[in-house]
């Protein structure tokens, strides 16, 4: 019987492309909110040449700017792997030839290598 499963794979090397690589600076979305400027007189209590200076609540304006960043497009150039698999609990086969066995117990590890190569369209900016 074969089984199938997901298992978590820890990373344990990582390799440093050094500091030659550059990225694009992105432009991000940004939105503003202004007010025009409103003034009202001020209750008794306050001196006649006071007033309320406050943004009009009636309106409410917004400046929004959506930028469409191209995706960087990513292509595969290399890939190797290599995996070892070791039968734990292996028995020979009764009666059959001795490169053949039984078992229940499998480990398995793997080595993955690729590379590949990111591509930023250039940004085109007035």
């Amino acid at each position: 019987m074969i089984r199938d499963f997901v298992v978590d794979i820890p990373i344990s090397c990582v390799v440093d492309l050094g500091t030659s690589l550059a990225v694009p600076a992105l432009q991000f979305d940004r939105q503003q909110e202004y007010e025009y400027l409103k003034t009202l007189p001020l209750p008794s209590g306050f001196s006649a040449k006071d007033k309320l200076m406050m943004g009009d609540l009636s309106e409410h304006n917004v400046i929004s700017n959506k930028f469409l960043n191209v995706l960087p497009t990513c292509q595969l150039i290399y890939s190797q792997i290599n995996e070892m698999d070791d039968a734990l609990d292996r028995v020979p086969l009764a009666g059959g030839p001795f490169e053949e066995g039984v078992f229940k117990t499998i480990q398995e590890k793997m080595v993955v290598i690729v590379q590949v190569m990111l591509t930023f369209q250039a940004l085109a900016i007035p």
